[in-house]
């Protein structure tokens, strides 16, 4: 059984990944258990998710004019949780394999960098990561 995580990458890690790259220790964030409770008793494992992911792209912020996020099922092992009540992990031995989706800021939020954070960030295929990276 694999393990949903979200990771922040710049572009050029992202491009590393995929070409084989051992990036080392990245940080991430999780729907762990901790998490869930944050979010709240009655929230589903969706909404938790997306808590993960946008406390992954609020990371992310600052890296490029255009946040990534990469969605990866990893194996259990390969995470260590940091026990920071938001889901934030330590990803170890992240192969592109793993990564089952990218999440881009929209075109627009590079130009308007202030608050990009606060926005949703889209979802693309892995496949995708050279048709969006940022010129």
């Amino acid at each position: 059984m694999t393990t949903l995580v979200f990771v922040a990458l710049d572009w050029a890690d992202a491009a590393a990944l995929r070409s084989g790259a051992d990036l080392g220790p990245r940080t991430g964030c999780a729907p762990t258990d901790e998490l869930a409770r944050r979010v709240g008793s009655d929230a589903d494992a969706e909404e938790v998710e997306y808590a993960a992911l946008h406390h992954a792209g609020e990371h992310a912020a600052g890296t490029s004019p255009r946040r990534l996020v990469l969605a990866a099922d990893v194996e259990p092992a390969q995470l260590v949780e940091k026990g920071d009540g938001w889901g934030g992990v330590t990803v170890n031995g992240l192969r592109w394999s793993q990564v089952s989706a990218l999440f881009v800021d929209e075109p627009v939020a590079a130009e308007a960098a202030a608050g990009a954070d606060d926005r949703d960030l889209l979802w693309f295929a892995p496949q995708e990561l050279d048709q969006l990276r940022p010129p």
